[in-house]
């Protein structure tokens, strides 16, 4: 499938880790060590890193050998190889790198290194240090501006500039061949490098600086988006982040939710998505408002995956030990799939020995216990429709991203070509994980899981002559 598609060039990651033939290369010498996956992944050279990561690399690569000059806004940035990208293009750039999240005492150790390398390589670099656990700048974007005053475009999407994000997580990656929307995202660039000098820079990088904040300017600049006609009756919104006065997450939906939320009201056939962690238990985020408005329509179709268990809707936090420590969540309980009427979200879940047959072995799920494993943040809404949607960007699709965090979305509106493309990376990742939910969640209940025989008889197709099973499968058909 063709990567380019009129004004848009996407790709998808391949970093799907619970999978028999990863589990088979990593034991081919009969011994897992504990960091193989992790130093595989982080290998340039590394042909299992090389499929893991897809065609997002080389589309970013071509992206960045054009001539002319990059304005890069990153959140993270660890790999090698596309360090040594940005090396290569050093004169070329200007640079906000915003903190990565605290490691003992020390903020932003992951990143110590490129910006250490960037700094000694003369290249133009801005310090974005909120340095606390309130605020992030999470965006993963290039805008290149060519020579001699041609259209400037932008690269973007979800995938983190580190071997994980590329090789170890489900990730998109977008680039919009359209000097508008480029211009949108220069202008908030230029904006995030005003709104830096009312930060209050540490003294050392790794300080932490706990009421470092946007400023309620750059936060009343992101209020409105920047909406963009693209041709054929398509049009693109661009949304950037944070948009709310308040630091902290309140009750009132953010301006660029609330613009989801009604298209997601108006759907007609289905509300397929990827996502993170949106917020805990589907709460004030994309999930529960999908579900509600798959339950009150239960004709429409709403089929997700998610990655962190306290995404999950039918979520219940347990209490804990450590007051810090946001992992120490004792005896709380996340079923893996959630399923009524035409509602299924499923979590990213794994096969273990204890599961099946002996001829299935204990999968991976993650690398070096980093937490994302579907890292998307991805929506579409009726596909096969000319009035589809695809939602897509560094925005967790959250309150918290909109209240909190810098962050970049675009709606793009009547692409079919897009949506198309979207909806089946969606489909692709939820179908992998689905069946892997399920059994995961039938051996939380303590029930019996598929027997590794399939049926005898013709009875597995009662559910879908009877139209209890298939929906999703039905539209696509038809379309």
């Amino acid at each position: 499938m063709t990567r380019k598609r009129g004004q848009f060039e996407s790709s998808f990651t391949n970093g799907i880790l619970a999978a028999q033939w990863l589990r088979n290369v990593l034991l081919e010498d009969g011994v897992k060590q504990p960091n193989e996956l992790i130093d595989m992944i982080s290998n340039p050279e590394n042909g299992i890193r090389k499929y893991l990561a897809g065609d997002v690399i080389p589309m970013l690569r071509d992206f960045m050998n054009a001539p002319g000059r990059f304005l890069v806004a990153l959140y993270e940035l660890e790999d090698l190889e596309l360090l040594d990208l940005l090396l290569a293009n050093k004169d070329k750039l200007r640079i906000i790198l915003a903190n990565t999240g605290k490691v003992g005492d020390d903020w932003d150790v992951r990143n110590a290194h490129a910006r250490t390398a960037l700094i000694d390589a003369g290249v133009e670099i801005h310090h974005r240090m909120f340095n606390n656990s309130s605020q992030i700048g999470h965006n993963k974007f290039v805008v290149h501006i060519p020579p001699g005053g041609g259209d400037r475009s932008v690269f973007t999407g979800s995938t983190n500039w580190t071997a994980t994000g590329l090789a170890g997580q489900s990730n998109n990656a977008l680039i919009v061949s359209n000097d508008a929307v480029a211009a949108a995202y220069v202008s908030y660039w230029e904006r995030m490098l005003e709104d830096n000098a009312t930060l209050e820079a540490p003294v050392e990088f790794d300080d932490g600086m706990p009421d470092n904040q946007q400023s309620k300017a750059f936060r009343h600049s992101n209020e409105t988006p920047w909406l963009i006609p693209t041709g054929n009756g398509a049009s693109i919104e661009a949304w950037f982040s944070p948009n709310m006065q308040s630091r902290k997450k309140g009750k009132a939906t953010p301006p660029d939710l609330r613009e989801i939320y009604r298209l997601m009201r108006r759907a007609e056939h289905a509300v397929l998505f990827l996502a993170f962690y949106p917020g805990q238990s589907g709460r004030d985020c994309i999930v529960g408002e999908a579900i509600d408005i798959g339950l009150k329509d239960q004709k429409l179709i709403v089929t997700g995956a998610v990655s962190s268990p306290q995404a999950m809707p039918n979520y219940v936090a347990g209490k804990k030990n450590d007051p810090d420590d946001e992992d120490d969540d004792v005896d709380a309980v996340s079923p893996h799939t959630f399923d009524e009427a035409n509602v299924s979200i499923v979590r990213a879940s794994r096969i273990d020995d204890r599961q099946l047959l002996a001829d299935f072995g204990a999968e991976e799920l993650t690398a070096k216990k980093v937490g994302a494993i579907i890292h998307d943040k991805v929506l579409v809404i009726d596909p096969l429709s000319e009035d589809c949607v695809v939602v897509l960007g560094s925005h967790n699709l959250g309150f918290k991203a909109s209240y909190a965090n810098d962050e970049n979305m675009l709606i793009v509106k009547g692409d079919r070509a897009l949506a198309e493309a979207y909806a089946v990376h969606i489909l692709d990742v939820y179908d992998h994980y689905r069946f892997r939910a399920v059994e995961a969640e039938l051996k939380r209940q303590g029930k019996k899981g598929w027997s590794g025989f399939l049926n005898v008889d013709d009875s597995w197709q009662d559910g879908y002559i009877n139209r209890t099973k298939g929906a999703l499968t039905r539209y696509f058909a038809a379309g």
